[in-house]
């Protein structure tokens, strides 16, 4: 057994055993991949990749990595350019609290290289680094923070239903769903990923953790974590979890509110404005309202990365508290951006906007790249930006369709291949990613709609025509 010495992510900085490796990626769908190795193999590699770099003996190769063939990731290489390695970030080494002995074992998230060592440009990951990049050389950070739905299944005869019969904010001492959030967020603390708040959800079976708010890159990473863990104690209590965005109809499904704010580089809060005036009392400042301008310009074509499956579209519907309508509110819940509800004291470092479209079914690196591309155009004054339009502050889903016209008010995507019209047709996505991966994304997805809408006979359609 290995007992690992160096300083890990657990804040008190305690010895934890370590026996195996997991190297983490993901692919372009976001499916969590991975190789595992004994622990005393990646410690020799990184340590002797150190040791080479400090006596700079090699110029090249002297990063710890792993080969891995590319041709059988979704998204990846072609199978005649397979070869690709696997570079650990070692800033995103955690080891999992619930692996016992023999079988301790820790992730480290990886960046994908080609076979000659370079970045692989149609990694998601390397994709957010780089919008993430432009943002530092403007003095800027962007910080996102995520409340993840989801719902924890129980098995009845041949069918999965929720666990419980719960609603909002549902509590009962010594409730199962309570013990199993609990231990979800006492996971994620020992892996030092701070959970803002968790609670049950307004449909059955439905939970919520938040996540706190941090760096886009890292959020991410907790994004997986956090997925990881719920899946785990879902599975040890006999149940499963799903992020399904849209699991039964006639419920509320679930989403992945984003709460998104710009800080300078020592991280003082630039969507602040101290001042207010009788018009306007927001203290949003004008780089804040800029962002949000880019974001609604871009909202439509943005939806596929966001809202990313066939699912996606069943949530995306009035009267169950997801956004359909393209417009921003104060508190305003029926609006896709909204700002939320905060008092004076909390301005100042906690100014921030939420976007409501996202889904857990989303790639969080894909996603955080075309939300913070969105808000980067309206902040850099892209031509053809307008200003931030004012806020609606009335239920939308109640209006006539020829009020939501007059005030300017349009729907989004209806389903996936809308959405992917929407991608293309827009410059956002050659801001955002490059051609190649753009080719694949879409491929995928008017393959997935197309395996839906031209291949399935549904059950409805049983009962309707048969």
């Amino acid at each position: 057994m290995v007992v690992l010495q160096r300083s890990i992510t657990l804040e008190d900085r305690s010895e934890r055993h370590v026996n195996f490796v997991d190297l983490l990626f993901v692919d372009i769908d976001g499916m969590r991949k991975a190789v595992s190795m004994p622990y005393e193999r990646y410690a020799a590699g990184m340590k002797e990749a150190a040791l080479k770099k400090a006596e700079q003996k090699d110029k090249e190769d002297v990063e710890f990595y792993k080969w891995f063939d590319g041709s059988s990731i979704a998204g990846f290489n072609s199978i005649e350019n397979s070869d690709m390695r696997l570079k650990p970030d070692e800033s995103t080494f955690h080891v999992l609290p619930w692996t016992e002995s023999p079988f301790e074992t820790a992730v480290v998230l990886c960046d994908v290289l080609t076979k000659d060592g370079e970045p692989y440009t149609d990694d998601p990951k390397q994709m957010l680094k780089n919008i993430l990049e432009r943002y530092k050389k403007n003095g800027w950070l962007y910080k996102v923070g995520s409340e993840v739905e989801f719902f924890i299944l129980k098995k009845d005869g041949d069918r999965w239903v929720p666990h419980d019969a719960g609603e909002y904010f549902h509590f009962k001492p010594g409730d199962e769903g309570e013990r199993m959030r609990q231990e979800i967020c006492n996971y994620l603390f020992r892996m030092g990923v701070k959970p803002e708040a968790h609670h049950h959800e307004v449909a059955p079976g439905q939970h919520e953790i938040a996540i706190e708010f941090d760096d886009a890159e890292k959020s991410a990473l907790n994004i997986y974590l956090l997925k990881m863990t719920i899946e785990y104690v879902a599975s040890q209590h006999g149940y499963r979890a799903t992020f399904m965005p849209k699991p039964f109809a006639g419920m509320n499904g679930s989403g992945m509110h984003t709460h998104q704010s710009v800080s300078d580089l020592e991280g003082k809060n630039l969507f602040y404005n101290p001042e207010e005036t009788e018009k306007d009392k927001s203290h949003l400042s004008d780089l804040a309202k800029k962002f949000m301008a880019g974001q609604l310009k871009y909202l439509e074509n943005m939806c596929v990365f966001i809202a990313p499956t066939v699912n996606s579209y069943k949530r995306l519907i009035p009267g169950y508290e997801a956004p359909v309508y393209v417009c921003w509110g104060k508190q305003n819940r029926s609006a896709a951006l909204r700002l939320p509800a905060m008092t004076k004291e909390e301005m100042e470092k906690g100014m921030r906007v939420e976007l409501r479209c996202p889904d857990p079914s989303c790639n969080p690196y894909i996603a955080y790249t075309a939300m913070a591309m969105a808000g980067f155009e309206g902040m850099d004054g892209a031509p053809g930006m307008s200003g931030l339009p004012e806020p609606i502050e009335e239920n939308a889903y109640k209006m006539t369709a020829d009020e939501r016209d007059e005030r300017n008010i349009y729907s989004l995507p209806s389903n996936l291949d809308r959405a992917m019209t929407e991608a293309n047709i827009s410059n956002l996505q050659s801001l955002a990613f490059n051609e190649s991966f753009m080719q694949k994304f879409s491929d995928r997805k008017r393959a997935e709609w197309r395996d839906y809408h031209s291949f399935q006979v549904t059950p409805w359609e049983i009962e309707k025509y048969l």
